[in-house]
Parts: C-alpha cells; sequence; structure tokens
C-alpha cells in the first residue's frame, strides 16, 4: 500500500526523509493539538503522508510505528472507537425534503459524490491513515488549494456580515446551528458536523464551517481538504467515536491502495454508523412533529414555524436567507405569588361587617 497510497502527495517524495526526522521526537499533544484560540483558524497547507506498511489489515500488531509520534499517536488510536460516516435516516431525509437543495449546494463548491459514502469503514485502515497523517508545506494537487483564504480575497466574505444574513442573533464565538433561519442552511450546517467535521456535539459551528455554508449559497468551487485534516489530526487526541473510516476506505480506493488488499471491515448495524433521523432534531428543538405525520421546522424563542417539505424556500430561489418572524413576547408570571396566613387574615377582616369587628380600647394614662 505504501507507494500507492503516497499519490496523494505529489511532493512526498522530496520531503517525506525530512519529515520523518523532524518528527521523530514529537509529541502527539504538544505538536498536532492545536490551542482553542487556534481551532478556527485557517490551517497550514497540509499534506497527508499517509504510508501504508503492509497489504495485510487485519489486527492492530499489523501496524508498525516507525517513529515517537506515530508510536504516541497509535496508543491513543487504540483506545478509541470506530464507526461508519454519519448519515441522515433516509426516509426522514426524504421527509424532509431538502435532498435536492442539499445536492445542488454539493455541486456548487465541486464536492461531487461527497454527501453519498456507501463504502464499509477498516479500523485498522483508519487508524494506519491517522498515525502516519502530517502537515508539509507543500503536497496537494494546485486543485486541492482553492481553500478558504480565497472567500475573503476574491468574495470580500466578512464572518460577521454573512452571519447577519442568515441570522438575527448577535455574532459570538458559540453562535448556534438553531439560529440559523433558512432550513437548508441549517441542515447542511448539520451535515458539515456529520461528515467534513465528525463531532459528537453538532448543535455549534465552526468558523471553516459558517465559511462553507458562505460558499454553498454563493456558489463557491471550495475544496475542504486542508480543515478536514486539521480536523483529523484532532480526532487522535478527542473523546468522540472516528467515524472517518468511510471516507479512508474512499480514499484508498481511490488510489488503488486496496487493489489485492487483505481488510477487515467494520460490520454493518447501529453499533457502527448512527443514523441520524427526527428524534435528534425534535431533542435539539430544531423540529417537532405535528398530526398526520408533519414535520416542522421550529425556532425557539420566535413565534414561526416552517412546515416541511417547503419548496418555496429553496436555497437558490430566495431573496433572503432570513424568515420574517418576531420574538415571542416573555410569558407573564402570576404575580400575587403565595398567599401568607398574614394576608390571608387581613383579607378575611376586610371582608366582614364593620359590626362583627373586635373593638379596640385605648386608655390614655
Amino acid at each position: 500500500m505504501k507507494n500507492k497510497l503516497k499519490k496523494l502527495s505529489p511532493s512526498s517524495s522530496r520531503r517525506s526523509r525530512g519529515s520523518a526526522s523532524s518528527r521523530d521526537n514529537m509529541s502527539v499533544d504538544s505538536s498536532h493539538r492545536d490551542t482553542e484560540s487556534q481551532e478556527d483558524a485557517s490551517p497550514a497547507v497540509p499534506r497527508s503522508r499517509v504510508q501504508g506498511r503492509t497489504s495485510v489489515l487485519t489486527s492492530v500488531e499489523q501496524l508498525m510505528p516507525r517513529n515517537n509520534y506515530e508510536r504516541e499517536a497509535l496508543d491513543l488510536l487504540k483506545n478509541q472507537t470506530y464507526n461508519h460516516v454519519r448519515i441522515f435516516e433516509p426516509l426522514f431525509f426524504i421527509k424532509m425534503g431538502s435532498k435536492a437543495d442539499m445536492t445542488r449546494a454539493f455541486s456548487h463548491v465541486g464536492w461531487y459524490n461527497f454527501a453519498n459514502m456507501t463504502e464499509s469503514g477498516s479500523k485498522f485502515s483508519t487508524m494506519e491513515f491517522l498515525m502516519t497523517l502530517s502537515f508539509e508545506e507543500e503536497g496537494f494537487d494546485k486543485r486541492c488549494l482553492i481553500d478558504l483564504s480565497i472567500l475573503a480575497k476574491t468574495y470580500k466574505y466578512d464572518r460577521t456580515t454573512w452571519w447577519n444574513e442568515i441570522s438575527e442573533e448577535p455574532v459570538s464565538s458559540k453562535n448556534s446551528i438553531l439560529s440559523i433561519h433558512h432550513p437548508t442552511l441549517r441542515m447542511l450546517a448539520k451535515w458539515i458536523g456529520m461528515v467534513v467535521h465528525p463531532r459528537s456535539d453538532l448543535r455549534l459551528y465552526s468558523l471553516p464551517e459558517l465559511q462553507y455554508l458562505f460558499a454553498m449559497a454563493k456558489k463557491i468551487k471550495l475544496s475542504p481538504v486542508m480543515s478536514m485534516l486539521a480536523h483529523w489530526q484532532k480526532m487522535i487526541t478527542g473523546r468522540s467515536p472516528i467515524d472517518i473510516t468511510t471516507l479512508v476506505t474512499r480514499i484508498a480506493t481511490h488510489v488503488k491502495a486496496l487493489d489485492n488488499a487483505q481488510v477487515i471491515y467494520l460490520p454493518w448495524g447501529e453499533e457502527y454508523q448512527l443514523r441520524v433521523g427526527v428524534e435528534h432534531f425534535v431533542q435539539g428543538h430544531m423540529m417537532r412533529e405535528g398530526s398526520g405525520n408533519s414535520l416542522f421546522m421550529t425556532y425557539p424563542g420566535y413565534d414561526r414555524e416552517v412546515e416541511l417539505p417547503c419548496p418555496r424556500l429553496s436555497l437558490y430561489s430566495v431573496k433572503s436567507y432570513l424568515l420574517q418572524m418576531q420574538k415571542k413576547e416573555p410569558a407573564h408570571h402570576n404575580v400575587t405569588g403565595t398567599t401568607t396566613r398574614q394576608q390571608t387574615r387581613s383579607s378575611t377582616i376586610e371582608a366582614l361587617p364593620m359590626s362583627s369587628l373586635p373593638i379596640s380600647t385605648t386608655t390614655v394614662a
């Protein structure tokens, strides 16, 4: 597999020697885990030094790390959980009516066939892929360098301006997908968090993900490769299940690394693939089920719901990504509160006729 997988990196033959020696004493935590303040920054131009070492991958003992970094990474990866790529539950996806809109969005950014991955994932192939993953200044075809920086330089992308186009909530470091108005943009944001930057918590978005939504809405070709690789490296020390196994199989198949290889794949079933359905969105207060098997997109704190599917809100036919809706008035609470014994006694006395009240006599000395 070694020579075949190196096709992912045209310049690997020029730089692999220096990369291996410089990484020999690197720590996984110190050199490959970004700080929180750097997490949303555009990563350096990456190179995937994926090197298969055997044509048989049926046990972890067949993975042979070559330096300290790879040994540390492998030790961490042994304790991780591995799954197939997450998908929307098929019947739910049809019921939403967003498939056509989302397919067009993927086409506009150039992510052809990215949304329909059915390959089986392999735990051991993914472990090898991640433990040998590295970044260098060069290593990808120029077509992969259509990265996020192009949005600001060429298309005047500004985070605050774009956020104000899709939400009426104030921009902050912890904006929620729930704050996005347009139904398709909401679903695209969820999908990016499931597939491009897979993680357990799908409530918030990262800065690159907001940029991808901008590119999809504005029909701009954009490669997700660099931010994906940066995210994948963080998965080595992360706590979420590693569910890029399907994508690793697709990459390895594309470069013919799996030709005549003996690989054990994960079984299919609920245990190894999370299917995101209506329950996820109901629990997240993004949808509700109505009578007659109907489905509504909900907006907590606002006075509007959108019944799905809603063809008139197609992403590429609307003039605005914001919906016309008002915030709900805060509920008025009962100001009387609990009645005290003294209040009850006073009310009773006020209701009695004057003749029945006791007469108080005051003696003046």
